[in-house]
């Protein structure tokens, strides 16, 4: 079977008219599709953006070191 035409089983806690919709849209599959590219990119990204963090905390700290009025403290 497809994934496509695979439907949706929405319980607990929905209201029937939302989940029969659900079940007519494939909104969660849509949207589990959607959040696994986000999860996807950002996984690849976080590596990038914690080297950005630590180039940005060395400059912080270094510029911290150099500041002559925390220096009096």
């Amino acid at each position: 079977m497809n994934d496509l035409d695979h439907k949706e089983e929405v319980t607990h806690g929905w209201p029937s008219g939302l989940r029969r919709q659900t079940q007519a849209t494939g909104f969660l599959r849509v949207m589990r599709v959607w959040v696994g590219e986000q999860y996807d990119s950002s996984a690849r990204s976080s590596q990038i953006c914690q080297t950005r963090m630590i180039s940005t905390n060395m400059e912080l700290r270094m510029e911290l070191e150099s500041d002559p009025v925390l220096k009096r403290g």
